[in-house]
Formats: C-alpha cells, sequence, structure tokens
C-alpha cells in the first residue's frame, strides 16, 4: 500500500517509448488477495497499484487514471461502495470527459449491493475468488469496449467529413 500516487500526466507514454503500459488498481482489504490479483494483473501486462481500504484508493483514482480498479465492496474506514459513490461525484465534476472503469469484486455481496453498485457507476461485478480466467474475460471485456470506442470515433470523423 505504499505506492507513491503519480500525477494524471503518467497516463501518457513518455517521448517515443511507444505506448504506455496499462495500469490497475487494486483497493482491497486483504493483503493475501492483492498480492495474488497483482500477480495475475501483472502477468497480463499491468501496472498495478494497490490502496488496502476505499479512503486511499479514493485519493489514488483522484490523483490518476487507469485503465481498470477492481474494489473489493467490504473494507474498514470506507467501503468499496462508498469509494465508488465518492469518486463518481468528483469524476463528474473533475473529469467529465472520462469515465473510469470500476469493477466491484466480492465474496459476500448480496443483490442489492450489486444493484447498488451498478446504479452508481460501477461498470461491472464479479465473485470472489478472482482466477486467471475471471481476469481473462475482463481484458476482452475491455477489448470490445475499447473497439466500440474506436468504432464510434470512426463513424464521428467520417461524418464530419462528409
Amino acid at each position: 500500500a505504499g505506492d507513491e500516487v503519480k500525477p494524471e500526466s503518467s497516463i501518457e507514454a513518455e517521448g517515443s517509448k511507444g505506448p504506455r503500459k496499462k495500469r490497475a488498481l487494486l483497493i482491497e482489504d486483504s493483503a493475501v488477495i492483492r498480492k495474488m490479483l497483482n500477480k495475475l494483473l501483472t502477468k497480463k501486462g499491468y501496472e498495478v497499484s494497490e490502496a488496502d481500504n476505499g479512503m486511499i484508493g479514493l485519493e489514488k483514482l483522484k490523483s490518476s487514471l487507469f485503465d481498470i480498479t477492481l474494489v473489493d465492496f467490504l473494507m474498514p474506514i470506507m467501503d468499496g461502495l462508498d469509494c465508488m459513490q465518492q469518486y463518481r461525484d468528483w469524476e463528474k465534476i473533475h473529469r467529465p470527459w472520462i469515465s473510469q472503469r470500476l469493477i466491484g469484486i466480492s465474496a459476500h455481496a448480496t443483490q442489492d449491493d450489486i444493484e447498488k453498485g451498478l446504479k452508481i457507476g460501477m461498470n461491472d461485478y464479479r465473485a470472489k475468488p478472482i482466477t486467471f480466467k475471471v481476469i481473462s474475460d475482463l481484458m476482452n471485456d475491455e477489448k470490445q469496449i475499447e473497439m466500440s470506442r474506436r468504432g464510434r470515433l470512426v463513424i464521428l470523423v467520417s461524418h464530419q467529413r462528409g
């Protein structure tokens, strides 16, 4: 949890080194689960930051951009639902041009918890344990989302030129 918080500009590729490495944030109170998820995401090519409670996670979300954030529902100090709600409220004012991808994770979430999470702006939910296959599925979803964004961009550009 001692990761240095990087400024937003750090998400851009530096110089001519090529595309930046994808970034993930783990907001999870269990050190064992953080370590396991860190390994899985690192194998998938992500640079991983960690927070052991929602308060620290919220500050990291505000101070940097991540390609994906996994947020545990039940944590001390600030739980995942409060963290996601406060971040989405902040994001609407301070970063209205972007919506970071927030994935709720829990071993004990109720259907009401999941519905509340989706209502406040959680993008998806996965039940623990989070396996390599779950991470792979999330990455495939991310690729489809990115292709969809590119498709809309192409359509917008072609309409502007025509």
